[in-house]
């Protein structure tokens, strides 16, 4: 599930947003051509491909714990929420290039909070 987050994510970023510097270096291709014109909405190509990378992280996080949550595990979740939550903010701040929005931090912490409902969902099934 960690790596296919951030796979997704990463194909959505590089097929779907039009803005990006490597985006610009492999424009003349044919798939990135049909990606550019297909319709979808702005959630999906702007906030999805974020929520899916915080999503790998707080998954990788809770995996090398070993779904265990301990003081540690938690402190990591916790300093990765606010790193994510952080960047969003000095986006609004205009501290840092980007454009804030609310709809990336929902998407944030439905991202941060799945992981940990998955893992108590698998040991819930294991008992």
């Amino acid at each position: 599930m960690i790596i296919s987050s951030l796979i997704f994510g990463l194909l959505i970023y590089l097929g779907f947003r039009d803005n990006l510097i490597i985006n610009k270096l492999i424009h003349g291709m044919i798939i990135k051509d049909y990606c550019l014109s297909a319709s979808l909405p702005n959630w999906f190509v702007y906030s999805l491909p974020d929520a899916l990378w915080m999503f790998a992280l707080i998954l990788l996080i809770v995996t090398i714990w070993d779904f265990d949550f301990t003081k540690s595990c938690i402190a990591w979740i916790i300093i990765s929420f606010l790193t994510g939550v952080l960047f969003e903010i000095l986006q609004k701040l205009k501290m840092i290039n980007g454009t804030f929005d609310y709809i990336d931090l929902i998407f944030m912490i439905i991202a941060s909070i799945l992981p940990i409902l998955l893992t108590f969902k698998v040991r819930g099934l294991e008992k």
